[in-house]
């Protein structure tokens, strides 16, 4: 301490003193944080950024020389390690590739024990590892830009034998010291000089000795058509060099720093970018200001590399000489005489694309020494708020702008800011500088690579094409590059796993529709595309074989297929990528692809996702498309890798691809209580022809299927209503018994009823009489079934939705048809009524007149039989009467015993009878599922509220019920019985949900309602002709707090025979009281936009018998027979804890017991 001060009067001046031992004091404090910024710059320490680098000899042009390479490699789409040459200074090398960051060091002892440790001890000794890097000790290396670890593989790519290739691999996220790994990602440093020994903290700037602690070979630089770097026993001397050190990193987060990826803006809203058709050609390369889309996109991501070796990657201050590199091109800013332009690699020599930065524009500033700095220097440059000026070393020129006039297409005339170098330039031409996203810089670095990759490709493929397999582009393709880009990719766009958390998978969703939308800006799908098409027109030459190679063909094939894979993964779950295939020519391209099956796995992925999140595809597809897809299965046929749920998903419901007929004539049998019909009935069908398309054979079935319960799918015989035969066995109920021994052939006439399958056999009914003439029957005893025919005899398809292709929709046709029951009518009672003239009036005739015995009346549909009217023998009396009858032709008389007729009643009688016992209402639900306009997916892809509306004409005035469905109800329940449906029924004047409440007021034919859905006020409303309706509270909301649940959609009920017309507004002007009520309300029509009706989704459900089986709740247990008892089975029902005992919960079960049984022709009555 400096001696005392004193005053004039001899005291010491305290404030002095004071200042003295604040002065100490600081100097004391602040060794500690002295020292550890010393070591930052003298040692290696962990969380550093190093390159290796070594000395390599050559020989060019016959003059042996040597030079400075660094270990490098691109970890995406290769693995393997090279070397980047860095001594040259007018070739800027990547050192992007060369940073390996120092993810751990431990002793080797603490590594050992490491290794042999339990997985439940490894977690907890994670937090070990030392801070300084020392000789002797193990350390992992990561590569930056791949975040994988420099590693020692298995495999050998060179001619030592005994050595192995080095590269980077890749690592499961968690943990510290990334177990998985084992020793292959671990190194050992030991020191190349005498002057260092085991234990000494390793400096910046030392030669070091790497061994694999797997493999206990040294990192080796080797030449082999090139640079290489294996791991084999001979030694290399690796140079460590420091690029950035962590601490300081972490210290001056928010500054400059070299190898940083950013944009320039200048001024506030405007970027240094390239245009969006920038090429090598000297009119588009060039570089712009642009804004707007260009602020987000990756064309407008630069790189700042220091020209200088060491500490490349340390702060940027004032006067330092960097370059300014275009990420996704690949390519540098420079300068030549005032054009500012993007130079290659090899072309950006040192004059031409090196730059400083000013804090003005001083001419008598002085330039930096061209000397390498140690140390990371001084943080000056912070992100977002320091503004520079941007200076030309070679030319002394300033970067600045030059404004012109340009026009755009659909633009017309804009300005357009190109960036030129001036002498005096601007007052504004200062920069500021924004740090990209981490997501972003990577994918502009994978864009590069893809492009770069692709380009080659698409070249070699031309001149395999033009020139051979001998051409040097195609020589310079390597395939198993390219296959690796595309798995890379593929990963690259992986969706999240299930197994990730809401958070985690949600920043993976936002992370990967980054990636796709920032491919899509840079044509990176495009390029893919065109790839596709070289492909294809590569694979159509006839000596494609020859030309590629049998060793390379598999290659070929898996790289045919991964593009396809690639483009489904680049536009899966992006609604804007896909939309660009919502193109007749894109679709019409896309399933043209499907003639090749080797791709076709690809190719289904991509139709996926492409009519997944794209419903405006699918309202493209036309007749060609499915053919291709039909003859894509014909082609590849039950093959496992061809995903077939996509096709049976997206084109069954449309389109009637598997070509199913079923077909019946309205001819219809039955017997009831006191019937007088015949009970035996015959026809024949007779197979007149058949023919044979593909490998399968085509099927037949004929059969006999109940009026009530038959439906028309899966087919005959396959449910409870229905029996068929197929020439070899008999159907019920879905089971089979075969019973013959050949299918059907050409010629064959089978006497049942028919269901044709396939369209290639074609049948003609023959039912006898003016109907075609039976060959072999009726067998005795059994009526042709012409003689049931009832008016004209018409063929008509099974089941029927109505005039679908003008959106008329019908419920359920019901046939009013029942067997014939005489009403004998007592004929003895005295006199007969006649009227005027003695004409038989047959509408006002109650009773009739003979002698002993009963008449009946036919009716006027029914036609006359000559025949029967010869048994009639009538007294003289009644002469008179039955000449004048037939002369009117009225009625004819015939005896009881005589009747062949099936339906001889009075009509009145007729009609009472059916509206009795037959008129019932029938309602099926069909449900309007939209492909992928469910209210649940809009609502993730909308933001806002979405009002909906669409109209219903009513066409008959009977029961019909309008709404709107949850898709997740169940076919088994009608519209508006339970939560799900929210409905309106005209008929009655009700709405329906959970119930029945009264509700607007009745409809009559010709009106139309309009069904408004409000999914932001959770609301639905109805309006007739235009008018909203209201409940007896005077609410014009029929319901409110709407649950959406798995999605709404248009669902109606109707009656039997009922008929309405459905309007979407695919054409918003056809709708008839949209602009009266809902457009002004901000509702939009269901389908806008869509061209093509919407698909219709119909519910069927089928009972079946299962077989008793050991989990069933029913057990079956065989009784043996005894002396006074025969055998016999006994059915017990199991009863779980969770349901409790048999009196809390009875469970009702329907039991078939499949044992056959014959019975005799006559049956012997019991006395």
């Amino acid at each position: 301490m400096a001696d005392k001060e004193e005053t004039g009067g001899g005291e010491q001046d305290d404030v002095s003193f004071l200042r003295t031992i604040g002065f100490v004091f600081c100097i004391n404090m602040d060794l500690e944080s002295l020292s550890d910024i010393c070591d930052d710059h003298q040692y290696i320490m962990k969380g550093d950024i190093v390159c290796l680098s070594c000395v390599a000899s050559h020989n060019r042009d016959g003059v042996l020389g040597s030079e400075r390479v660094c270990l490098c490699t691109e970890g995406f789409g290769n693995r393997m390690c090279t070397l980047e040459n860095v001594s040259d200074r007018d070739i800027p090398p990547d050192i992007a590739m060369c940073m390996l960051y120092i993810d751990n060091a431990l002793s080797m002892r603490a590594l050992q024990e490491m290794m042999s440790a339990d997985s439940e001890h490894k977690s907890a000794s994670g937090a070990g590892g030392h801070k300084t890097l020392l000789y002797g000790h193990a350390v992992q290396l990561k590569h930056v830009q791949s975040e994988m670890f420099l590693a020692c593989l298995s495999s050998c790519s060179s001619n030592d034998k005994l050595a192995f290739d080095v590269g980077v691999q890749e690592t499961n996220e968690g943990g510290s010291f990334h177990f998985d790994l084992g020793e292959a990602c671990w190194w050992t440093i030991h020191p190349a000089s005498k002057q260092r020994s085991e234990g000494e903290k390793v400096r910046v700037g030392d030669d070091v000795i790497l061994v694999s602690v797997a493999t206990e070979r040294y990192l080796h630089m080797a030449f082999s058509k090139g640079y290489m770097v294996i791991a084999s026993f001979h030694q290399t001397l690796w140079n460590i060099q420091s690029v950035s050190s962590g601490s300081m990193r972490t210290r001056n987060m928010g500054f400059l720093f070299g190898n940083d990826v950013m944009r320039l803006f200048h001024g506030n809203d405007e970027c240094l970018t390239i245009p969006e058709n920038w090429s090598e050609h000297p009119q588009h390369n060039m570089v712009i200001y642009e804004g707007g889309a260009a602020v987000t996109q990756a064309r407008s991501l630069w790189r700042i590399e220091l020209a200088r070796m060491k500490w490349h990657g340390a702060l940027i201050g004032w006067e330092q000489v960097f370059r300014i590199k275009h990420i996704t091109s690949g390519r540098y800013l420079g300068v030549l005489e005032n054009a500012v332009q993007l130079y290659h690699k090899d072309k950006a020599d040192f004059d031409l694309t090196t730059f400083v930065m000013c804090q003005n524009k001083d001419p008598k500033k002085q330039m930096l020494d061209e000397k390498e700095e140690e140390g990371m220097g001084t943080a000056t440059l912070r992100y977002g708020e320091t503004n520079a000026f941007i200076q030309h070393v070679k030319t002394q020129l300033w970067l600045s702008y030059q404004t012109s006039e340009v026009t755009k297409k659909g633009l017309g005339k804009v300005e357009e800011k190109k960036a030129v170098a001036l002498k005096d330039g601007h007052m504004d031409d200062c920069y500021t500088f924004f740090m990209a996203l981490e997501e972003e810089s990577k994918s502009a670095r994978v864009i590069r690579k893809c492009s770069s990759v692709l380009n080659r490709f698409l070249k070699g493929i031309e001149a395999l094409q033009n020139e051979g397999n001998q051409s040097s582009d195609w020589t310079r393709v390597d395939l198993n590059e390219v296959l690796k880009l595309m798995e890379d990719l593929i990963e690259y766009f992986a969706q999240p796993g299930d197994d990730q958390d809401f958070e985690e998978k949600q920043n993976r969703f936002r992370a990967l529709r980054s990636r796709q939308d920032l491919f899509q800006e840079e044509g990176v799908l495009n390029m893919i595309l065109d790839t596709i098409d070289k492909f294809s027109q590569m694979e159509s030459l006839p000596d494609f074989a020859g030309l590629i190679g049998e060793e390379t063909h598999m290659m070929w094939e898996e790289i045919a297929t991964y593009l396809y894979l690639l483009v489904a993964a680049m536009i899966k779950g992006n609604h804007y990528n896909c939309a660009q295939f919502a193109a007749a020519q894109r679709l019409d391209w896309l399933f043209g692809r499907l003639s090749n099956p080797q791709s076709a796995e690809g190719i289904l992925d991509v139709l996926y996702c492409v009519l997944t999140e794209s419903p405006e595809a699918l309202n493209m597809i036309n007749e060609g498309h499915i053919r291709s897809v039909i003859s894509l299965l014909e082609k590849v046929g039950r093959d496992p890798k061809v995903n077939y749920y996509y096709y049976f998903i997206y084109f069954l419901f449309h389109f009637c691809i598997l070509i199913l007929f079923s077909m019946m004539p309205n001819v219809m049998v039955g017997l009831i209580d006191g019937s007088a019909l015949f009970r035996r009935w015959y026809f024949e069908a007779e197979v007149e022809h058949i023919e044979k398309m593909t490998k399968e054979v085509p099927y037949l079935r004929i059969g006999w299927a109940n009026s009530t319960g038959f439906k028309p799918f899966p087919g005959s015989g396959d449910d409870f209503y229905s029996y068929a035969f197929d020439g070899q066995s008999v159907f019920f109920a879905g089971k089979r018994r075969k019973v013959g021994s050949k299918p059907f052939e050409k010629g064959d006439v089978v006497g049942c009823a028919i269901d044709l399958s396939v369209p290639e056999i074609s049948c003609r009914f023959i039912f006898g009489g003016d109907q075609g003439r039976l060959r072999f029957g009726p067998p005795q005893g059994f009526s042709a079934v012409v003689e049931a025919v009832n008016g004209d005899l018409q063929i008509s398809d099974c089941l029927s939705f109505g005039d679908l292709p003008k959106n008329v929709y019908c419920g359920p046709l019901f046939s009013s048809i029942e067997p014939f029951v005489p009403h004998p009518v007592d004929i003895r009672l005295d006199p007969i009524l006649i009227f005027k003239k003695n004409y038989w009036c047959g509408g006002r005739t109650n009773f009739y007149s003979a002698i002993s015995f009963y008449i009946i009346t036919q009716t006027k549909y029914t036609k006359s039989l000559p025949k029967i009217c010869t048994n009639c023998g009538l007294c003289e009396r009644l002469n008179w009467v039955g000449v004048m009858a037939k002369i009117c032709n009225l009625r004819f008389l015939f005896y009881k015993e005589c009747i062949y007729s099936t339906c001889l009643l009075l009509l009145k009688i007729q009609i009472m009878r059916i509206i009795r016992n037959q008129q019932q209402r029938i309602f099926e639900r069909c449900n309007c599922l939209v492909f992928m306009l469910d209210l649940q997916l809009m609502n993730k892809t909308k933001v806002g509220s979405i009002s909906l509306y669409f109209e219903f004409e009513i066409l008959t005035a009977g029961f019909m019920k309008i709404g709107w469905m949850d898709i997740g109800s169940s076919p088994d329940i009608q519209l508006g019985h339970d939560d799900r449906g929210y409905a309106f029924d005209g008929f009655l004047g009700r709405k329906w949900h959970q119930g029945a409440e009264s509700y607007g007021k009745e409809w009559k034919v010709g009106d139309v309602v309009g069904c408004f859905l409000d999914l932001n006020d959770r609301t639905i409303s109805f309006s007739l002709n235009g008018e909203l309706l209201l409940d007896p509270s005077g609410s014009e909301m029929a319901f409110d707090n709407v649950m959406c649940g798995d999605g709404l959609v248009p669902s109606m009920a109707l009656g039997s025979g009922q008929k309405g017309r459905l309007n979407f507004g695919q054409q918003s002007n056809s709708l008839k009281y949209f602009t009266t009520c809902g457009l002004q309300e901000g509702y939009e029509p269901f389908c806008v936009n869509m061209y093509r009706t919407m698909p219709m989704w119909f519910a069927k459900q089928l009972p079946r018998f299962e077989d008793i089986g050991p989990f069933s709740s029913i057990e079956v247990s065989r009784i043996t027979a005894t002396g006074n008892s025969p055998p016999c089975l006994k059915l017990t029902q199991k009863v779980t804890l969770t349901e409790g005992g048999p009196s809390e919960k009875a469970k009702m079960e329907y039991i078939r017991l499949s044992l056959p049984v014959k019975c005799n022709e006559t049956f012997i009555r019991n006395k």
